[in-house]
């Protein structure tokens, strides 16, 4: 659609494919280039849209702010066409938005969406030109990619969560300061350093450098790890003082852990738990010397949690290390 689309009245989209490129002095989708106020209403509620504005004017939106812009769902992409902010209104997610939104502008002193940082209650992720930040709670819905030069934020407060089925691929950067959950396998994101550590979402990835920090120490023994979300390593169980326990029904077997780290492979890294909470931990040998989530540490270990759970060993035995 090259001339856009321009309305005075409201127009929903929720579903399909949408690409509207305004015409000289138009918005992609929303108002023209008439001084008096664009007085119109907009959601996209799911599909793929794309949206370019014309000569100085925004990709979803208009001239004036008078346009009331929803974006509850779907993939949005939205370039503005010179000075105005790419989404270009009185912007809003809903509650209960899940929206993937890209935003172009070309002009920098322009913005991706008006007064985004001002806005309470904005759950999506969005991208301003090659940096996106997530907004709220909320699951990902659409497979997403963050290519090399990239970078995705997700800020203290913040969450997502990645569902089985939905895929996240990390060509770029990607920052947690909030939680970050995937549900299920183990997930290789991060290179190990101050700058970029392993990050651990959820039960098999602890497992798996558990593992590795142990009979692979020489290559990760010594590097940066960051916690992302709460994690059970047991869920459905609880542990008495004996170590008996007492499940709920459908909880899966008992898994045993191994402490990171020995007398012999210590642990020499960085392990920054963000906030975060460990529990249903189990070990219970005493006949093991240095037994907790840790066994043996010449690192740093901080800002992390450990409930119900449940260690015995011969000495040296704590929760969050031996």
């Amino acid at each position: 659609m090259q001339n856009g689309v321009e309305l005075n009245g409201k127009i929903v989209i929720g579903g399909g494919k949408v690409t509207a490129t305004g015409g000289r002095w138009s918005a992609g989708i929303g108002g023209g280039a008439d001084s008096s106020p664009v007085n119109c209403t907009i959601e996209i509620t799911g599909g793929v849209v794309e949206a370019k504005g014309g000569e100085n004017n925004a990709g979803i939106g208009g001239i004036d702010t008078n346009a009331q812009i929803l974006v509850s769902g779907g993939v949005v992409s939205a370039t503005s066409g010179g000075t105005r902010d790419a989404i270009s209104g009185s912007f809003s997610t809903g509650e209960d938005g899940n929206a993937l939104i890209y935003t172009t502008v070309q002009n920098t002193n322009y913005s991706g969406i008006t007064n985004i940082d001002a806005l309470s209650n904005v759950n999506a992720i969005i991208f301003e030109d090659t940096s996106g930040t997530v907004y709220g709670s909320l699951p990902l819905t659409e497979a997403l990619t963050i290519p090399e030069g990239s970078s995705l934020i997700i800020p203290e407060g913040a969450s997502l969560t990645i569902p089985e089925g939905v895929t996240i691929t990390m060509n770029g950067n990607l920052t947690v300061d909030g939680t970050l959950t995937i549900a299920t396998g183990v997930v290789s994101m991060g290179e190990g350093t101050s700058d970029s550590p392993y990050l651990i979402p959820n039960a098999a990835t602890l497992q798996d450098y558990q593992d590795k920090i142990n009979n692979d120490n020489t290559s990760y023994g010594d590097k940066h790890y960051r916690l992302t979300a709460d994690i059970d390593l047991n869920p459905g169980y609880t542990f008495d003082e004996n170590g008996d326990y007492r499940t709920d029904e459908g909880a899966g077997t008992l898994v045993t852990w191994t402490p990171m780290g020995n007398d012999t492979n210590p642990f020499s890294g960085t392990f920054e738990g963000n906030g975060k909470t460990i529990s249903g931990l189990y070990f219970n040998d005493t006949s093991v010397n240095c037994v907790g989530l840790f066994g043996y540490s010449k690192g740093t270990i901080q800002n992390i949690e450990i409930e119900d759970s449940y260690f015995s060993g011969s000495y040296h035995v704590g929760g969050i290390c031996g």
